[in-house]
């Protein structure tokens, strides 16, 4: 099963396959990997908004949200509006105009167009679909973009985040293991395009006015590097699971605790 399909979000989700929202959870333990997966999240306003982001800013033709005009989520009005257009999401009118302004955010960036990351053709929301050689596990992704850019093939995501500023959005990319999902799908591409992805592109969009944004680039050498070490370890960590049927914790044995070394003097250290 290698393949790059377009497919609904819907159809993703329920097609077989490791993808890198549950394999992240490895990354804390196998046990938080098995209880996301017997336990997956419901889909809150927030997941929603994340993915009218992505849509507004992907596929602004195909953005065509249900608009709720009358306040708050409540009374008659609200229950007959739910009602007709039940099973789904709808945004309320400040909702959809903070998603609007987010996504012209991004789309009039100067660093975005100059960086050509919307203006050429690609491929949006693609599913991909492969077989770890290594394990032998069944694993799927959905790239945000995928473009070539003046002779090189780009890997590009969307993300919105608090702060933009790299130290800070640095240490979020990190902790949420974008460049594992990063290295995961680059591993994902060559496999079912048999081309090599040159560049990884991060586009962040400030989720507050003035959501400014910012273009920031993972190293293929070092952070996409550090990023396929990790999700490989997570790959050997899940077969090793799914054969033996044990999924532990964190810890084996007592821990040390480590209080940050700024607490500490130089003359106590």
């Amino acid at each position: 099963m290698i393949a790059i399909r377009t497919i609904p979000f819907s159809e993703y989700l329920s097609a077989p396959g490791v993808h890198w929202s549950a394999l992240n959870k490895m990354r804390t333990s196998p046990a938080a990997y098995k209880y996301a997966l017997d336990n997956p999240k419901e889909d809150t306003p927030s997941m929603f908004l994340g993915r009218s982001l992505h849509q507004a800013v992907l596929e602004p033709d195909k953005w065509t949200p249900c608009v709720w005009s009358g306040g708050k989520r409540q009374g008659r009005s609200w229950d007959e509006f739910s009602a007709l257009y039940a099973g789904e999401p709808i945004l309320t009118e400040p909702e959809y105009w903070k998603i609007n302004a987010m996504a012209r955010a991004v789309r009039n960036d100067p660093v975005v167009l100059d960086s050509k990351i919307f203006s050429d053709y690609g491929l949006n929301e693609q599913s991909i679909f492969w077989v770890d050689p290594m394990t032998g596990l069944e694993c799927k992704g959905r790239p945000d973009r995928i473009v070539e850019i003046d002779g090189k093939m780009c890997l590009i995501d969307l993300k919105s985040t608090r702060s933009i500023d790299r130290y800070q959005f640095g240490r979020s990319a990190l902790e949420y293991g974008y460049h594992c999902q990063m290295a995961f799908y680059r591993h994902g591409l060559e496999l079912c395009c048999l081309h090599g992805v040159d560049r990884v592109l991060l586009v962040a969009v400030e989720s507050s006015p003035p959501y400014e944004v910012g273009v920031f680039e993972l190293g293929i050498d070092e952070e996409i590097y550090a990023g396929e070490i990790e999700y490989r370890a997570c790959l050997d960590k899940l077969k090793h699971c799914l054969a033996t049927n044990e999924w532990p914790g964190r810890y084996s044995a007592v821990q040390t605790v480590k209080f940050p070394s700024y607490l500490f003097s130089e003359e106590e250290e």
